[in-house]
């Protein structure tokens, strides 16, 4: 028996009971949101935030399949039942009406719960955290900043956002599926460091995600060098020069490989817009390309997390398992991120892909943790003290890169950018750039990568290291923002392609 919000379980079995007279068939998600929010400016502790909501979204079908949605906060039994009642109303008359058909619900396999392991079901209070860790972290950071401005004489400020988050998410249907998890998540979102001078500004970005603040204390212990590093060369910046070559042979690192297969390869795979025809990866039927050649053989793009991190949730927002995805397989099209409603649709299978943000949110196709991985990709030797553009130098050197290409723009973090879904176009900033030959690494001003994203897998030709998928983020769709992780190999090199520019 589920533990978690168990103080509904009456009105649960209310619900069920009802709409079982009735003849009806229901999926409702409980939901409980707790949120500790902490800002860092001017060398203190700005602001403090503590938050929770809770609530039930309650899908109600007609027996021949459509449907009505609403949600309440109100979760005394007679508020439930009386939405459940004017959504039973609602979806007869849709069904009357010929509107709102949504029978795939009733293909749904009922779904054992997964269990009350450490995966699955991590649960701790959120005030008994120790929240106060948090701007320790932060006021560490400034520390360091206050002292190269000092050391450097410098003009530079730092600022920084921090919070804890605690869902606990609970998901019945007609059908006797009852299942619940609880997801962490400590985040240190941006710590931001800006540089001046005369000659304009820099920054440097640092973020951190764990499921625990001692985890993430810990982290932030681990990346203090190079933070300092990140910083001393964001000064750099502000004198150097910018590129000269606009399609050059690039090398990338994880965190900018996987914003490209998140944002120019996940939301194109997403089974709501290729049905609805407007992605790149649908055919003229609106349904996903399986199937073709879109990189050489070996490179792959997955959407999974098999365990507690930043974009993981282990069911789908009706219950069902959240299946593994391969979006690219092999260098073929292969699987959609999809859900119930539209993978029939789109001509694929349903993974059960669907995420919600809220209990009122409405659940839609969604990434999780979406990484490229190369097989057969080289091993990286020990860095023994070597900067991320020297290990690049060094991995460029032994692949014989430089015989063919004497230089190479090594880039690394991604710093936003625009995406077309439907022309498969992208263009994203980044962070930090160098022009690479055998015997200099020059770093240069930041620059934006372009192109369209069948022709940067096409330009993959080797990847060294591997896969780190914990860059995190946030991804806003139809309104709703999900947590998510993105990723790659520590290294992938592109061949140099006109539809691919560097400004």
């Amino acid at each position: 028996m589920s533990k978690l919000l168990r103080e509904y379980d009456s009105v649960i079995e209310a619900l069920l009971s009802q709409a079982q007279r009735d003849e009806m068939y229901v999926v409702a998600r409980w939901h409980k949101h707790d949120k500790y929010m902490a800002s860092w400016r001017n060398h203190s502790l700005d602001e403090t935030r503590t938050s929770q909501d809770t609530g039930v979204g309650i899908y109600v079908f007609s027996p021949k399949g459509h449907v009505a949605f609403g949600s309440t906060n109100d979760l005394s039994k007679p508020a439930v039942l009386e939405l459940y009642r004017s959504l039973a109303l609602a979806a007869r008359t849709n069904e009357k009406l010929g509107i709102a058909l949504a029978a795939e619900i009733f293909n749904l396999e009922p779904q054992e719960n997964l269990g009350e392991d450490a995966v699955h079901y991590q649960h701790k209070p959120l005030l008994n955290y120790d929240l106060a860790a948090l701007p320790k972290v932060m006021q560490s950071f400034d520390e360091i900043v206050t002292q190269l401005n000092e050391e450097l004489q410098i003009d530079a400020s730092f600022e920084a956002t921090a919070n804890v988050e605690q869902d606990q998410w609970r998901i019945v249907r007609s059908d006797g599926t009852d299942v619940d998890f609880s997801l962490p998540r400590v985040r240190l979102r941006r710590a931001t460091v800006t540089v001046r001078s005369d000659n304009g500004s820099a920054q440097n970005l640092e973020r951190i995600a764990h499921t625990t603040i001692e985890g993430l204390v810990a982290d932030a212990k681990a990346i203090r060098e190079s933070f300092i590093r990140n910083t001393r060369e964001s000064i750099d910046q502000l004198k150097t020069q910018a590129i000269t070559s606009d399609s050059p042979a690039v090398m990338m690192n994880s965190e900018l490989m996987g914003m490209i297969a998140h944002e120019a390869l996940g939301h194109p795979a997403e089974s709501d817009i290729i049905a609805s025809g407007g992605s790149v990866l649908g055919d003229e039927s609106n349904h996903y390309k399986a199937g073709l050649q879109v990189a050489q053989s070996g490179v792959n793009v997955t959407d999974h997390e098999s365990d507690l991190n930043h974009g993981f949730h282990p069911y789908g927002a009706f219950g069902n398992a959240r299946l593994p995805v391969s979006i690219v397989k092999d260098g073929k099209l292969y699987e959609s991120i999809s859900d119930i409603f539209s993978a029939t649709a789109a001509g694929v299978e349903n993974k059960n892909c669907e995420r919600s943000e809220e209990y009122s949110s409405p659940a839609i196709p969604r990434m999780s943790n979406t990484y490229v991985h190369i097989d057969n990709h080289h091993t990286l030797p020990d860095r023994g003290g070597m900067t991320e553009a020297e290990e690049a130098q060094r991995t460029l050197s032994d692949q014989g890169v430089f015989e063919k290409h004497p230089t190479v723009l090594f880039m690394r973090g991604g710093s936003g950018g625009q995406v077309s879904v439907a022309a498969g176009t992208f263009m994203f900033g980044t962070r930090f750039v160098y022009e690479i030959t055998a015997d200099t690494i020059t770093p240069r001003k930041p620059v934006s990568f372009s192109g369209d994203v069948l022709s940067a897998l096409k330009s993959i030709r080797f990847a060294a290291g591997e896969v780190d998928a914990t860059d995190f983020g946030f991804c806003g769709k139809a309104g709703q923002r999900a947590d998510v992780s993105d990723g790659g190999n520590a290294f992938v090199f592109l061949e140099p392609n006109e539809n691919l520019t560097v400004v």
